[in-house]
């Protein structure tokens, strides 16, 4: 009932499925299964009535990666996301437009994000407010913080457009709280 690899062979599979065992595939056996449904069709659109397994996984893909851009932790890694990011999958962002995998932030990149909010944190303290001067006045620091400040209301500005942003609802939440007007 095994193959040379380890793995249960398809006919071991049907017998399980036929005395009631649910089998879960592997995050690589729907990925493959994906790509080989995009590669088929042109498309990442799978209807339930087509294929439900992989319909199921989809969803379940998108709302891991919803989790994510709320920046909650979930069982995917960088790697994962990364394939999924080269098929091209998107989901709706939930403050409107889509959102594409390839602004979804590695662990590195929101480490950056995270300290460039702690150097507005902390302007703002010393200033009380986060209106910096134009950027060739600034000091090093503060011009990378007046740049950092510019890209956010940037990435507002596409959302509100529909257009991608690397914008999410939790980092929106985030500058609220400290108080950063993303619409000047």
């Amino acid at each position: 009932g095994y193959t040379d690899e380890g793995k249960i062979t398809p006919e071991r599979i049907e017998k399980l499925r036929d005395v009631g065992f649910h089998l879960v595939p592997s995050y690589d056996q729907m990925y493959e299964k994906l790509a080989a449904h995009k590669a088929e069709t042109g498309t990442l659109d799978v209807q339930e009535e087509d294929d439900e397994e992989l319909c199921a996984w989809i969803k379940e893909q998108k709302n891991l990666i919803i989790k994510r851009v709320k920046g909650k932790p979930i069982p995917l890694s960088d790697g994962q996301i990364q394939n999924l990011k080269s098929l091209g999958f998107e989901i709706d962002h939930p403050a409107g437009g889509k959102i594409s995998l390839a602004t979804i932030d590695s662990a590195a990149e929101q480490r950056r994000w995270d300290s460039m909010l702690e150097a507005a944190v902390e302007y703002k303290e010393v200033h009380g407010h986060l209106k910096l001067p134009a950027r060739k006045l600034c000091s090093e620091k503060d011009g990378k913080l007046h740049y950092w400040i510019f890209t956010q209301r940037r990435e507002y500005k596409k959302l509100k457009e529909g257009k991608e942003s690397k914008l999410t609802a939790r980092r929106m939440q985030r500058l609220a709280v400290i108080g950063l007007n993303l619409s000047p």
